[in-house]
């Protein structure tokens, strides 16, 4: 870790200490409360100012905004009826651990990138991560829909159960339902969901760089994972490719003739194909720009100046081996089962923890752990791309 690293860790930590020791003195209300704002304030003074910053610029699904709000919550329960105040700060302590954990991850990746690539490949890579992935783009219109769904429900916990308990006399246990909103509101938050994502593809990205495997984009990485047609322009390289029927590719073949009736042949077997089977097409020759740039995935092999082969294909390959189609293909399958393992776990984890909440056994401690310890995992699983 470096030193603004260790720092907030050492916030952590003395976060933490002070929450312990204020557990057991034995004092209440106001005073308690004083207590516990400490170890808040130490651990978590940076979200309520990103949190007031987002605001004030009319952003209520950030993570600190929520977080926040969730701590807050317990504090008015504390302060109300509970007199409890201790899951505050711990909220506010693991929350703050798992966003280390994220920058930790991320430094950790940019140096392994920085050791194992020149700057030219850094800046090609740089290149293709800014152009994300359709899978990474639905996901963060997906993200936007997610939290504002456990918001809503989170309102509604607050207000309908005690109006419906009041219209038939009974106690309105408001400090239950405030506690189960809050609770929601931690579920709610998204970047659990698509936090990790990112990193399957730079992974993968890097790892096809380290064999001087070159794309120009993320979307490249989706389309090769279901392309079931390869052309290729002679025989010799689809020899030297290799048998790809192991990974999905049930047919490959090469095109003849002049430049145009290749590149008819190209168009027929485009609207031939079924709906959703992608072809890719592998060339030699610079002079195929056109066929290149007409499949799905231009691939171009045996060139060094990979900047000037990027603008007009998806692929290069520098070096004159077909062979390492197989470990383009491979990657991008591997990337994509990786991407959708990473949003379908913190989804069904969400989903139990809703039920768990729904049943009344959901401490919201337990929520954020719960939130942070499937990121982790999820960031882990990402290394499985290199």
């Amino acid at each position: 870790m470096n030193k603004d690293q260790k720092t907030f860790l050492l916030r952590l930590l003395i976060g933490g200490c002070l929450s312990a020791v204020f557990f057991f003195i034995p004092v209440e209300g106001y005073l308690k409360a004083l207590l516990f704002l400490i170890p808040v304030v130490i651990a978590g003074y940076d979200v309520y100012l990103s949190a007031g910053k987002k605001l004030i610029s009319l952003e209520f699904l950030s993570e600190d905004f929520l977080i926040g709000i969730a701590a807050a919550g317990i504090f008015v329960t504390g302060l109300v009826w509970t007199g409890q105040f201790v899951e505050a700060p711990v909220i506010i302590i693991i929350y703050q651990l798992g966003k280390l954990i994220y920058s930790a991850f991320e430094a950790s990746v940019k140096r392994r990138e920085e050791a194992a690539t020149d700057e030219e490949k850094r800046s090609i890579l740089h290149d293709a991560l800014e152009r994300k992935a359709p899978i990474e783009r639905k996901l963060k219109r997906f993200s936007k829909l997610f939290a504002p769904l456990f918001i809503t429900a989170a309102i509604i916990v607050i207000i309908i159960p005690p109006l419906f308990r009041a219209l038939y006399n009974l106690p309105p246990q408001a400090n239950v339902f405030v506690y189960a909103a809050m609770t929601l509101i931690v579920i709610g938050c998204p970047s659990y969901i698509t936090g990790s994502v990112p990193f399957c593809f730079r992974n993968t990205l890097s790892s096809l760089l380290s064999k001087d495997v070159f794309l120009k984009d993320q979307n490249n990485i989706e389309s090769l994972s279901t392309t079931h047609i390869i052309l290729f322009d002679s025989q010799d390289n689809k020899e030297r490719a290799g048998d790809l029927r192991s990974l999905g590719i049930s047919r490959m073949e090469v095109l003849f003739g002049d430049h145009d009736e290749r590149l008819f042949t190209l168009e027929k077997t485009l609207r031939q194909r079924q709906r959703k089977t992608y072809l890719a097409y592998l060339s030699k020759a610079p002079d195929d720009k056109r066929l290149i740039q007409r499949a799905d995935t231009g691939i171009i092999i045996g060139h060094t100046d990979v900047r000037e082969m990027l603008e007009f294909s998806d692929a290069v390959i520098q070096e004159d081996a077909p062979e390492k189609l197989q470990d383009l293909i491979r990657s991008s399958k591997n990337c994509m089962t990786l991407v959708k393992t990473n949003i379908a776990f913190p989804i069904v984890v969400k989903l139990i923890l809703t039920v768990l909440l729904a049943v009344g056994i959901l401490p919201i401690t337990i929520a954020v752990a719960a939130n942070v310890a499937v990121y982790l995992l999820c960031l882990l699983n990402s290394k499985r791309a290199l």
